[in-house]
């Protein structure tokens, strides 16, 4: 039967109405002539409050089997469609592989890697897709130009480098990250590749939003780039379309002055919808992709704050995705093309799935 609650609530009401017995029976004024009159009274409340741990300790240890089970399914369809990508498109995108490869790294840190027999290994994936000569498609491999396929591939490079950790002998990480650094525009931004440019959003918003996840990839490498035409850029920006958007400015927060952190977590959490999730724009109904773009967010933020507010949003989050997960172990998420017009397609259930997988470990 189909609950308006979520675990946490359901959790915290069956908490509520034992505390309530409990107390009733402690602070009753009838209390004394009540163990006069039953010696079992005390006996009683001590079972109760035994009963109140055990049936918290439930639900939570039940909340996380959920996560667990859901994170399990995630990766094998993402294993499956990033497979099938490979065979059918051959190339690396900024929207399917970094992704998948981001939700797989952090998974494995977590304790799963059946991935790693139902397909090509982490250690594999990695090696294919940070192999330039993959960013373009099959018929194109021979005659690439490498330097001319990192320039219009901007997102993948990105992607890639927060996706796989930094271990010993990575030279591609530095060649990646020094050429996102060339690529800088004079204005300060960075040109959106592929299809981006195509999506449902004002083009200067796309543009932003390639531009905050470079900037957050080159802080993350330590890598110099020009911060003051970005950080005027976010100074008069306005008000903006999408979640994407709301949630690199909380995670840049720290980073650049003009932005105010207790603001841009307001933001984020005025455009939370009543069923916990976030749609990829604002207003719109709530899909994987926005949800975990604000979780992923919320929850990088709280780690660095004590926001019980921000949690407790990030849990709401978090419970719209695991209540809305498909039986084949994705999420089915409105294409953000124009051309899509608000239909699912395969593109945005990947990148929408692997999301997920990486908001549902970040969240705690």
């Amino acid at each position: 039967m189909f609950s308006p609650y979520s675990p946490t609530e359901i959790a915290y009401l069956r908490g509520d109405l034992l505390g309530r017995l409990i107390s009733l029976i402690f602070h009753s004024p009838y209390r004394e002539a009540l163990v006069r009159k039953n010696t079992m009274i005390p006996h009683i409340a001590r079972a109760l409050l035994l009963l109140a741990f055990l049936q918290n300790t439930s639900i939570s240890v039940d909340a996380a089997n959920h996560q667990e089970k859901a994170v399990a399914k995630a990766l094998s369809y993402l294993q499956q469609s990033g497979r099938e990508w490979k065979e059918n498109r051959g190339c690396v995108s900024c929207h399917q592989i970094p992704p998948m490869l981001w939700a797989m790294s952090l998974a494995k840190e977590a304790g799963h890697d059946q991935f790693e027999q139902e397909g090509m290994s982490l250690a594999d994936w990695n090696q294919w897709s940070t192999d330039v000569v993959n960013f373009v498609k099959p018929a194109q491999k021979e005659t690439c130009d490498e330097l001319e396929a990192m320039t219009g591939n901007i997102d993948t490079m990105a992607g890639l480098l927060l996706a796989i950790h930094a271990t010993e002998g990575s030279p591609w990480r530095d060649r990646m990250a020094g050429h996102l650094v060339k690529e800088q525009t004079d204005d300060g931004t960075w040109n959106p590749c592929g299809q981006l440019p195509a999506q449902r959003r004002a083009s200067n918003e796309t543009r932003l939003a390639t531009t905050l996840w470079v900037a957050v990839c080159l802080l993350k490498e330590g890598k110099p780039f020009r911060k003051d035409p970005i950080n005027e850029l976010l100074a008069n920006v306005g008000r903006t379309q999408s979640t994407e958007i709301l949630a690199l400015r909380l995670l840049l927060s720290d980073s650049f002055s003009s932005l105010n952190p207790e603001l841009a977590l307001k933001d984020l959490l005025v455009a939370q919808n009543d069923d916990g999730g976030w749609g990829w724009l604002h207003g719109e109904p709530s899909d994987a992709l926005g949800t975990s773009f604000a979780v992923y967010a919320i929850e990088t933020f709280a780690g660095r704050s004590d926001q019980p507010e921000a949690s407790k949003a990030a849990k709401r989050g978090a419970d719209f995705l695991l209540s809305s997960q498909q039986p084949n172990g994705g999420w089915l998420v409105p294409g953000t093309k124009k051309a899509a017009k608000g239909r699912k397609t395969q593109t945005a259930n990947d990148w929408g799935t692997a999301w997920a997988v990486i908001a549902l470990l970040q969240s705690p």
